[in-house]
């Protein structure tokens, strides 16, 4: 919901598949934003292919349709871990780039530190230590 409201006030055109279509409208209604509805996961004339869900987490496999991908478009996935996810596994095996969500979790970590303390977070540090082995 937040990266549908978020993307879309930031001038983005947003179109949205999930597995539970129910869902999906009621998070449409929540955000307030103009979504295009997809009825399967279809990247085609997609820039930004953002995965919110918890099938990385949950280690299962989205049936995106990664071969209508455009050539520039990158995969996303909001989930933070060390080695690839099986979403970004699969977008790699069709050709598009990804990117994961460590640089979320931090920033995420540098707004919270900023709130809590008055202080500029040291992102630049933050992003150094969880890159870190």
């Amino acid at each position: 919901r937040a990266l549908i409201a978020y993307l879309s006030r930031a001038g983005f055109k947003v179109a949205a598949w999930n597995r539970t279509r129910q869902r999906l409208i009621d998070l449409i209604a929540q955000s307030k934003s103009e979504v295009a509805l997809r009825e399967t996961a279809d990247p085609a004339g997609c820039r930004f292919v953002i995965n919110a869900t918890s099938s990385s987490l949950q280690g299962e496999t989205l049936p995106v349709l990664w071969r209508n991908a455009q050539e520039d478009a990158v995969a996303i996935d909001c989930f933070y871990s060390r080695g690839p996810t099986i979403y970004q596994k699969d977008a790699e095996s069709n050709g598009v780039a990804t990117v994961n969500g460590l640089g979320l979790l931090v920033r995420q970590g540098a707004l919270s530190f900023e709130w809590w303390t008055g202080t500029v977070a040291p992102l630049e540090a933050m992003l150094v230590a969880v890159n870190e082995d």
